[in-house]
């Protein structure tokens, strides 16, 4: 027997059910938040959570509606790293790219470099390399992404990725390090 109003899944709306569901009402709750300061950290906090989960639309939602520029930046680069790590690399770059703060943004693209680096992935590590503005950190991510991917077998891809060093000095560090690898 059925009765009206009655349900089983103790009142969950029936239209989000799933992971996807339980990250939609997570995200409603979070808007719901009079407090602009609270909405931002559950916003930032459920963007990462969506993040690691893969769940990029939602991710992407949360983020759009934070508020405050700091916390923003932090909850994209945390969210693009995870993103990063579970292979929605175009996702994860997309959300790096749109950090307010430069130096957020190149530490971001920095860790997505070695991300990218470690997977072997040379497309996106150029990519990622192209949005680092910071020599130092352009070239630090650069070196330790060449160093993964002679490490993987990739010294084509190494050599490629060390002629993007800007300071000769550690250029050479590099090539040195690549012709070394075993």
């Amino acid at each position: 027997m059925t009765i009206l109003g009655c349900d089983s899944r103790d009142g969950q709306n029936p239209e989000t059910t799933g992971a996807e569901g339980r990250f939609e009402d997570r995200y409603r709750a979070a808007r719901a938040i009079v407090d602009l300061n609270k909405q931002d950290e559950a916003l930032s906090e459920l963007a990462q959570s969506a993040a690691k989960a893969g769940e990029i639309e939602i991710t992407k939602k949360a983020l759009e509606n934070i508020r405050e520029k700091s916390t923003e930046d932090a909850a994209r680069s945390e969210s693009a790293i995870a993103l990063g790590r579970s292979d929605n690399f175009d996702a994860a770059f997309a959300i790096a790219e749109k950090i307010y703060r430069r130096p957020e943004q190149d530490d971001a693209m920095s860790a997505l470099a070695e991300i990218a680096g470690v997977a072997g992935n040379v497309s996106n590590l150029k990519r990622v390399l192209d949005k680092i503005v910071d020599t130092a950190k352009h070239d630090q991510a650069a070196s330790k992404s060449a160093i993964a991917l002679a490490q993987s077998g990739n010294v084509d891809g190494a050599m490629t990725i060390a002629e993007r060093i800007r300071n000769k000095g550690i250029q050479d560090d590099t090539l040195g390090q690549i012709s070394k690898v075993e």
